[in-house]
């Protein structure tokens, strides 16, 4: 052992004189012999390390300095966006120290039918298809289709889930053109695997209906997978475990087959590190004389009457604050007979379990003074969910469009609380089942290029009942017993819809009729939990209408790309009860749109719209929302008329990076419920009543840069409002109350050629309330980064800070990742630790213009966790 040792010290200095430190120059220049400054000058080993990096100067000079050893293979690479990529291998003598190497860089060409950035470069514009290139913007060790959404520039991935393209939200995510899962789109974004992604495309004023499509209509926006030629036609998938400290752990599986004609996905997921089942949502219900207006389906949805008042903050990641226990199942199928017939299913279950402990202070600024009272609740929820979506679709290649499409979904939510109001203990519970269904048809002629038919049937019901139980600690003076409400709901909607067009040269011509069956009912009972059996208190709603609509709309497309549409329609809402009143609405809206050279796209608006007020607050009785808090129903619903102005402004040029909308509108409408309150520290009565109205004022702005010299992508956006409305608290007289919020956030990615980048966001938020004279404010401040290493290609270190300081209260958070893939084979591992600082709670504060509210909330201490991922 001496001997080996002896002779190992020995050989050291021999190899330590072998190598040697070179100095590498020389200048970059374009076709025409100009000097190129910040292209990316980069040096690589034979193993893909990075030896040395730098960017060109003005004079398009650069220098670097490295180590090498005689016979060393190296690779020097240069790079400027809109030009080719220059590449020479070196191979260091001792004999020549300085080495000198000129770049010569031609410019790409584009063709007449696309606009090409870059080969292999972030971005190709084909029309109205833009197509990221992966390569440019991932390392290969993201997992879901989402992790690579969050760092594509353009696009936003809320907390909720929601992706959203400059400042629209998608409508669906497609694979290799096929629709798999509807408007239900999260299942995919948040359970497909990425390594199938060959490239992500945004496919702008898209329309699924082709005739439409040719009519000239199209206005959503959807994301297209491609998927790699490997992965097409054979059976493929991928398993993924994870076991860590504090007890966490993951389960994840994908199988799949992807054919031209038959695609079929099977995704699946168990955790309880922090990711939710997410269960699918639902459409956005539209009023009648709406549903055309972005080619909307009408659904009816109901909610439970009373709910939880515990939860997360939605600042923090949910691997850091959320306790839960998720499983989650998804089938979905797509099949094509020909290229007439299609047929897609879709069949999801979802379940949630979650824990929350927070403490609270609530502070209500009355008439009276201040009321104040606190809490600390401890609550455990469960909602197990269950979808199924079936649509099938004709399309005769030529005028005939069909689509029907049938869902159901099915919900048992549940949750207990046990807290101390104002340190008396409460016991709450409340079970919920709620079920949904919906039917569409849907169908289109054109029967020339200047005639199109369509026609929407729809017949979609809800109904809900939700067993809530509350000590009497809670109900306190109102009941002054234990009590139990008994709620039962019930919406439906059945409608027939037809709209005509006409073209004519630059004008067009729009015919919209409408007839709907709308019912809805509301019954609920407090009664004493010992069952004295008579109720205490009861609610009750019954409410039917026949909605007849009619509209014409009138579009005038003008020279240089001016648009000027008028619009006019009136519904009427026949009472079929004797309790309800006959209602007569009106709508009318003008619209100018025109484009300014190099600024861009702008429209103004103006609407006049009259419609009945959300029907939930109308019901005679009173009602238990939380279990404090009583609320008497409005005795009519409201018509309530509004006037709207708004500008809009859109400039893209995302061939090289640059996305820019604004939006600034005003909104003013007559009147609204009032709720006259009597708040005390133990218990709230609310009392709905029509009254005064109030106004809106909205600015949004933002704007999506790439600066090719940075190889950054930056993202600036801030907001304005403003909301004045009127309200009683503890006093007869009603007082304005206003609500001011700004915000702004700077967020950015880079994408440089050399191991380390970054992804960092700061965002700066104030509100302020004003009522009664008392002026309460908030501001927070938000911080974030994401540091990426990649010494080499198979592995990949990460590490995230994220800084909040809300309303004077810091919180500093620290996680890292290190994943590992071995060459040649499937497995991957990731090794991860999440609030590596160990904080246990979360504070903040929330702000109204009457409402102060504090929350303290135990969250996930740190815990790490070792996950392998299986790809076949």
């Amino acid at each position: 052992m001496r001997r080996l040792l002896c002779c190992l010290l020995l050989l050291l200095p021999a190899f330590a004189l072998r190598a040697q430190d070179f100095r590498l120059q020389g200048k970059v220049r374009d076709g025409q012999g100009a000097p190129l400054e910040y292209a990316s000058v980069v040096l690589t080993s034979s193993r893909d390390r990075v030896q040395a990096y730098s960017l060109t100067g003005q004079d398009g000079s650069y220098a670097l300095r490295f180590t090498a050893s005689p016979g060393d293979s190296l690779l020097l690479t240069v790079r400027l966006l809109g030009y080719g990529i220059f590449r020479q291998y070196l191979q260091p003598t001792p004999q020549v120290p300085d080495i000198w190497v000129d770049a010569l860089l031609l410019a790409r060409v584009d063709s007449l039918q696309e606009i090409v950035v870059e080969a292999k470069r972030p971005v190709t514009v084909s029309q109205d298809t833009l197509t990221y290139n992966l390569d440019f913007y991932t390392d290969s060790h993201e997992q879901t289709v989402e992790d690579v959404l969050k760092k594509l520039p353009g696009l936003e991935v809320t907390p909720d889930g929601t992706i959203k393209y400059g400042n629209r939200e998608i409508l669906k995510i497609l694979i290799d053109g096929d629709d798999l899962a509807g408007n239900q789109y999260k299942v995919l974004s948040k359970n497909l695997d990425s390594g199938l992604l060959e490239n992500i495309q945004v496919l702008r004023n898209y329309d699924e209906n082709p005739l439409r499509k040719k009519f000239g209509e199209g206005d959503d926006v959807v994301l297209n997978l491609t998927i790699k030629e490997d992965k097409k036609n054979i059976l493929f998938g991928k398993a993924s475990l994870g076991l860590g400290s504090r007890e966490r752990y993951q389960f994840q599986t994908n199988l799949g087959l992807l054919r031209k004609r038959l695609k079929i996905l099977q995704l699946g997921k168990v955790n309880n590190n922090g990711t939710l089942a997410i269960p699918p949502a639902g459409v956005p219900t539209a009023a009648l004389q709406d549903l055309w207006a972005r080619n909307q389906q009408k659904e009816a949805q109901v909610r439970p009457i009373t709910g939880s008042n515990a939860g997360p903050p939605a600042y923090l990641k949910p691997e850091e604050a959320l306790r839960n226990q998720s499983e989650s199942a998804s089938l979905t199928a797509s099949h094509k007979w020909g290229e007439r017939l299609r047929l897609r299913s879709l069949a999801t279950y979802s379940k949630d379990r979650l824990l929350f402990e927070q403490q609270t202070l609530n502070r209500f600024f009355t008439g009276e003074g201040p009321v104040a009272y606190s809490e600390q609740v401890r609550t455990r929820e469960r909602s197990p969910n269950l979808y199924a979506n079936t649509a099938l679709t004709y399309y005769d290649q030529r005028n005939w469009y069909a689509t029907f499409e049938s869902s159901f979904r099915s919900g048992v939510p549940a949750w207990q609380q046990v807290l101390l109001l104002n340190g008396l203990p409460v016991a709450v519970s409340s079970r919920d089942r709620q079920q949904q269904w919906s039917n569409h048809l849907q169908l289109t002629y054109q029967a020339s290029e200047a005639f199109l038919w369509e026609s929407y049937a729809y017949l979609t019901a809800a109904q809900g009942r939700q067993h809530f139980q509350v000590s009497r600690e809670g109900t306190g003076k109102v009941l002054g017993t234990d009590a139990v409400q008994n709620a039962f709901q019930r919406l439906g909607y059945a409608g027939l819809n037809t709209r005509l067009r006409f073209k004519s040269g630059r004008r067009a011509l729009q015919v919209m009729l409408g007839v709907e069956d709308e019912q809805d009912r509301l019954q609920a009972g407090i009664n004493e939990q010992a069952g004295a059996g008579a109720d205490s208190l009861q609610a009750r709603r019954h409410v039917r209408f026949l909605n007849v609509n009619q509209q014409l709309q009138l579009t005038w497309t003008l020279q240089g790309g001016q648009n000027f549409r008028l619009e006019a329609g009136t519904t009427q809402k026949l009472a079929a009860i004797p309790e309800l009143n006959h209602y007569y609405l009106a709508k009318g809206s003008a619209a100018y749109a025109f484009p300014v050279k190099r600024a861009g796209k702008f429209a103004l608006s103006y609407t006049f719209n009259q419609q009945l007020s959300d029907l939930s607050p109308f019901y005679a009785g009173y009602i238990l929302e939380s279990y404090r808090t009583l609320y008497g129903g409005a005795t009519a619903p409201l018509r309530v008329s509004s006037h709207a102005v708004g500008l809009t402004h859109n400039y893209q040029r995302p061939e090289s990076g640059f996305l820019f909308f604004n939006l600034l509108s005003f909104v003013q409408y007559d009147k609204g419920y009032i709720s006259r309150s009597f708040i005390g520290e133990d218990f709230t009565v609310h009392n709905r009543a029509g009254g005064k109205g109030g106004e809106l004022l909205l600015f949004q702005s933002q704007l999506t840069r790439y600066l090719s010299p940075l190889q950054t992508s930056f993202k600036l956006e801030s907001g304005l409002s403003y909301l004045l409305n009127y309200l009683a608290l503890n006093t007869p007289q009603l007082q304005k109350s206003r609500n001011f919020g700004a915000s702004a956030k700077l967020s950015g990615t880079t994408y440089f050629d050399i191991p380390v980048n970054f992804r960092f966001s700061a965002e700066y938020r104030h509100n302020r309330g004003i009522f009664e004279g008392n002026v309460s404010q908030v501001e927070d401040l938000l911080l974030s980064k994401l540091i990426t290493y990649k010494p080499y290609e198979q592995v990949l270190v990460s590490a995230g800070f994220n800084h909040y300081l809300l309303a004077s209260h810091p919180h500093s958070f620290l996680s890292a990742t290190l994943d590992y893939q071995p060459k040649r084979s499937r497995w991957e591992f990731q090794l991860s630790g999440q609030n590596l600082l160990d904080v246990r709670a979360f504070s903040t504060k929330r702000v109204s213009d009457y409402h102060l509210y504090e929350q303290r909330l135990d969250i996930i201490r740190r815990y790490g966790m070792l996950t392998g991922h299986y790809r076949f």
